[in-house]
């Protein structure tokens, strides 16, 4: 796990970055769960400061269905489910004040 501007300092995207958009530190809980076996893939929890980011760079496989949980200990949750198609294929979730967002990004 790295704290940062993932995106915008990394030459590759991670497979996974959860942004902090808040104006305080967020506790932030994400699992990731492969959708055709079950297996959870990703399970880990931060403290990111404000404008800052962790990265998880080989979490997921080069393809697959997967499905994200985040939450907050501030109780605001998402899920999104995406297929993974591409090796440079990330997913980026943005904690705002009052929603998660998710993106999937692909250069």
């Amino acid at each position: 796990m790295l704290a940062g501007c993932s995106s915008i300092l990394s030459e590759t995207n991670p497979d996974v970055v959860v942004f902090n958009q808040t104006g305080e530190s967020v506790e932030v809980t994400i699992e990731v769960t492969d959708r055709s076996t079950g297996e959870t893939v990703l399970s880990d929890t931060a403290t990111i400061e404000p404008s800052q980011a962790s990265e998880y760079p080989d979490a997921l496989p080069d393809s697959g269905d997967f499905s994200a949980t985040v939450q907050t200990a501030g109780e605001l949750s998402g899920q999104h489910a995406w297929a993974v198609t591409s090796e440079d294929q990330s997913l980026q979730v943005r904690v705002q004040n009052d929603t998660v967002e998710f993106d999937t990004v692909t250069p």
